[in-house]
């Protein structure tokens, strides 16, 4: 579908989508419930914006430690990877609930970027926001005695523990 069909069927992205160059592609892709979208180490080969749904992304360590993320209110996958020159993805998706993703080419998107001073200013503020709460985080930590890191510690594994297997215990 062309920019102006993907504005129309989702209006609520207008103020991001106008800006697309006109020749860029978009299709539509629906994820079930729990299907994994991405796998960290996988080759970008597209851009997807969360349309609807929620995503689950996770990051597994070495040692075996998986990190959870929530997702943002505009999600993209595949955005910050390109923009900084990563040719692969850097941590894992799958769908929380029934996901639909508007979905274009890699290359689509890096034109889109490079073309449209609204869609960099909207990623500048999504990192910026991003970068003010890992700041706030880290600075709050700096502050704590061990005992209370721990305490934090064990209260975010546990919230973590609960995200993750919030669906088993039903």
């Amino acid at each position: 579908m062309n920019k102006s069909e993907a504005i129309k069927k989702f209006p609520m992205y207008e103020f991001l989508l106008e800006g697309a160059p006109v020749e860029i592609n978009f299709s539509v892709e629906n994820f079930p419930k729990g299907t994994a979208i991405i796998q960290k180490g996988e080759e970008i080969e597209k851009v997807m914006i969360v349309v609807s749904g929620e995503l689950l992304v996770y990051n597994e360590y070495v040692d075996g430690e998986v990190i959870y993320v929530q997702s943002e209110d505009v999600s993209f996958i595949g955005d910050i990877e390109l923009i900084s020159n990563q040719n692969t993805y850097v941590c894992s998706v799958s769908a929380k609930n029934n996901c639909k993703l508007l979905c274009m080419t890699k290359d689509d998107y890096i034109n889109w970027f490079d073309n449209d001073t609204g869609l960099m200013r909207e990623m500048v503020v999504r990192l910026a926001m991003r970068n003010c709460k890992q700041s706030s985080r880290v600075g709050s930590l700096k502050y704590l005695s061990t005992e209370e890191r721990v305490i934090k510690f064990l209260l975010d594994r546990f919230e973590r523990f609960s995200f993750t297997h919030e669906d088993k215990r039903k």
